[in-house]
């Protein structure tokens, strides 16, 4: 029956009892074994070729239950309780767990640290509150702002940047500047309206096309504004800008990050309040300028800074990915960003820009583009803007109908989202709905949406004939053109 003696410290020990191996360490610093023979070897020599030490029961058996014990440099000592801690050398990284404390920072040792933020990786160099260190590519560490592949929130500050929610219609022409068409992204001309259209994406499922449809050449772009409550926390900090752009002629286009600094979410006073107006949204001063700063090509207002620009070269068939070179530092200012792309050069009649995968997001280097989950996407644009369209089907919603005095139908609708703020109503033409009793309809002749509130609206249904009775009635679309509103965009 084998035995195993543990010794302390010293410059070696005595031939032990047969039967019996002493394990010990020298003032060398390395752990040896010494044999009933006399026999001494270097226990796990610091190469990984060291031998090993079996330990097993006390009468040899079985096998099975034997844990092998491979020694590092160090230093072996007794801690009580019948264990052992083994001490290892300064050039070992085999630490136990929750033992290292201090050390220093040189290729995979932890830097110094003591007292309260032993065993914590300090912020050093390059990082701010609220980094969080990333493993980059090559196996390096770096600080950076959080973002939602690294824990953080969610990456992109634009909505509907994947252009996957159209609900004004997915096809739109005319369009005057100034007017939503994707959600949450408003159209700049130079001279005139243009056509805007969602179509089949490259990279993603869907783009946004702008068509030049005038014999008169012009510029023409795509702009959207975060709301306050996303951009202020920005304030002196770095941003960028980055997505997809394809022209139908070889040409640049140029992409910016701009800073308002005016009253959060506009100088708009009347519902939806606060909004911005459309001098607000007149984001250019001069489209033919080259000079991109302000009182050149953009504006020139107390309430306007130019963070950033940048340009990307198409080739006029495929699609050219763009990203600001040099983040955009933001005004200490901010009340609200606005990311705008735009064609450098006049476009040519039925000439189109394409656009997909838009992101504005902080820090100083663009992440992939954060596709969200096309429900949540729809939710977050409908805070802003909400229409209840197919409501030719069936009956759409219970009401009180009214025949004294002017005949009407009261009927309450529920937002699908709580909006920014008290949104505006808007429908169709009071003809493309009707009031039904169950048994017998009447079109409508004008409409009033009032009791308007974040939640809900009151949509009232006028007309003139006396075919329903009164009581209950249901509010139905007369044609399948019937579409209800309500508009709280900034």
């Amino acid at each position: 029956m084998s035995k195993v003696l543990l010794a302390k410290n010293g410059s070696d020990v005595e031939t032990p009892p047969a039967g019996t191996v002493a394990v010990y360490a020298r003032d060398d610093g390395k752990v040896y074994r010494r044999t009933d023979d006399g026999t001494v070897t270097e226990l796990g020599g610091g190469s990984g070729s060291g031998s090993s030490l079996t330990v097993a029961e006390e009468d040899g058996s079985p096998s099975v239950v034997a844990t092998t014990l491979k020694v590092p440099n160090g230093t072996l000592t007794d801690a009580g309780n019948g264990t052992a801690r083994l001490a290892c050398a300064a050039a070992s990284h085999a630490h136990a767990a929750n033992d290292i404390t201090s050390g220093t920072l040189d290729g995979d040792r932890l830097p110094d640290v003591s007292g309260s933020s032993a065993g914590k990786v300090p912020a050093t160099s390059g990082a701010s509150d609220g980094d969080v260190l990333t493993v980059q590519a090559d196996g390096t560490a770096a600080w950076e702002v959080p973002t939602s592949s690294s824990g953080g929130g969610g990456t992109n500050l634009l909505l509907n940047g994947s252009f996957n929610i159209w609900q004004r219609g997915l096809s739109l022409t005319g369009v005057s500047e100034y007017a939503y068409v994707p959600d949450r992204w408003y159209v700049l001309t130079q001279s005139a309206a243009v056509n805007v259209a969602r179509q089949e994406g490259d990279t993603q499922r869907y783009a946004c096309c702008l068509t030049q449809p005038n014999a008169t050449t012009q510029r023409v772009g795509l702009a959207q504004i975060v709301e306050g409550v996303h951009s202020r926390h920005l304030r002196g900090d770095k941003a960028t800008l980055s997505g997809r752009a394809k022209l139908s002629a070889a040409g640049n286009v140029r992409f910016a990050i701009l800073a308002w600094t005016g009253p959060e979410d506009g100088t708009g006073t009347t519902n939806p309040a606060p909004h911005f107006t459309n001098a607000d949204k007149e984001l250019v001063n001069s489209w033919t300028s080259t000079t991109y700063t302000e009182g050149n090509f953009f504006v020139s207002s107390a309430n306007f800074e130019v963070a950033g620009v940048g340009v990307v070269a198409c080739d006029g068939s495929n699609w050219s990915p763009f990203v600001l070179t040099t983040p955009a530092n933001l005004s200490p200012g901010l009340n609200n960003l606005i990311a705008f792309i735009w064609s450098e050069g006049a476009m040519a009649q039925n000439a189109t820009l394409d656009l997909e995968a838009v992101q504005l997001e902080a820090g100083e280097s663009a992440s992939p583009f954060q596709l969200r989950d096309v429900t949540e996407e729809l939710t977050m644009c409908r805070r802003y803007y909400e229409r209840h369209t197919n409501i030719s089907i069936g009956y759409y919603t219970l009401g009180v109908h009214v025949t004294s005095g002017s005949r009407h139908g009261n009927y309450p609708f529920k937002f699908y989202t709580d909006k920014r703020t008290i949104p505006v109503g808007a429908y169709s033409v009071a003809s493309d709905f009707q009031v039904n009793d169950g048994t017998t309809t009447d079109v409508g002749t004008s409409v009033t949406i009032d009791l308007i509130g974040t939640q809900i609206f009151r949509f009232r249904l006028y007309h003139t004939t006396t075919n329903t009775a009164a009581g209950l009635t249901y509010l139905q679309a007369a044609n399948a053109n019937s579409w209800i509103g309500v508009d709280a965009e900034l």
